[in-house]
């Protein structure tokens, strides 16, 4: 992609053979130039789940992205920030170091305790005594949360377990498998396949720590459970426009099978009253659901 103001060779005088095609000031060196350069962007500021992260645009509108390259904005928006991976695993990184802030800073509170002593009365009281007691909690070590070791992540607000490599929802029971089957990941790279220390580490944390789709069972009858709702959407993952029957909730990309949908099981509608749309995303493997229906809250 091309810089934010491209360095362009003139026949100006030696002190000025790099010009701004912005304003058209000329620089003796390109450093000059890319320093100058920083004038001309605005910030543009975009959600990943619950992290904000901040990108220069420049006055073309363009944004200049984590991984090096330069979009239009609208382009950035609506596909390359959801499939990112350095934009993925920043945000996923920033939102464990807040947790993990916020850890801490509740283990430090202290409980205020006042004793005092039983005194005949005649005796005056003594003053109360300030005992200092550590706030208890489960886990007195904390450590790096094993999921991130092996790119994995559980969605803030549906409680999914989610492959950053592959972009797919996995279940607790499908971890050792999936990372043993040597798949490939959403950019066509090969999987990286952790170390087995590190995948059982993981394994036992999520059972500890039980998630919504712990096993395939519970992910299909949660899949099920979900016709004709929509779930806030994974803000990494692409969006997708499908086609979505007004009566049941069923959700197809193709229109012959949506066709067919509505003639098979919901006969006297016509396809004009019951056909609409709706915004999706493709969260599981094929042999759990195709779709997910998505919204922005």
């Amino acid at each position: 992609m091309s810089a934010p103001s491209s360095i362009k060779e003139t026949n100006a005088p030696a002190d000025a053979r790099y010009e701004c095609q912005d304003c058209n000031r000329g620089f003796s060196s390109s450093s000059k130039l890319q320093s100058h350069c920083s004038k001309h962007m605005s910030v543009l500021r975009t959600r990943f789940g619950s992290v904000v992260l901040d990108f220069q645009v420049t006055s073309s509108n363009h944004v200049l992205c984590r991984c090096g390259d330069m979009y239009d904005a609208e382009a950035f928006m609506l596909n390359h920030k959801h499939r990112c991976l350095p934009c993925i695993e920043e945000a996923a990184s920033m939102r464990l170091r807040s947790e993990s802030a916020q850890r801490a800073v509740a283990e430090k509170k202290d409980l205020s305790v006042d004793v005092s002593v039983a005194l005949p009365p005649s005796s005056p009281a003594p003053p109360a005594v300030q005992i200092r007691v550590l706030r208890p909690r489960s886990g007195a070590i904390s450590r790096e949360n094993p999921l991130k070791k092996i790119g994995l992540l559980v969605h803030e607000s549906t409680g999914l377990l989610i492959c950053l490599f592959c972009q797919r929802v996995l279940t607790a029971q499908d971890i050792r498998r999936h990372y043993e089957s040597g798949r490939k990941y959403a950019l066509g790279k090969p999987h990286p396949k952790p170390d087995r220390e590190d995948i059982n580490a993981a394994f036992h944390y999520l059972r500890a720590n039980p998630i919504k789709v712990n096993t395939i069972a519970k992910a299909k009858k949660w899949v099920g459970s979900l016709r004709g709702k929509a779930i806030p959407r994974v803000a990494f993952l692409p969006v997708y426009a499908v086609n979505k029957c007004g009566v049941c909730g069923y959700i197809s990309d193709d229109k012959g099978t949506m066709s067919s949908h509505i003639n098979s099981n919901h006969r006297g509608y016509s396809q004009s009253q019951v056909w609409t749309t709706a915004l999706a995303q493709k969260l599981f493997s094929q042999m759990i659901a195709k779709y997910i229906e998505v919204c922005d809250h």
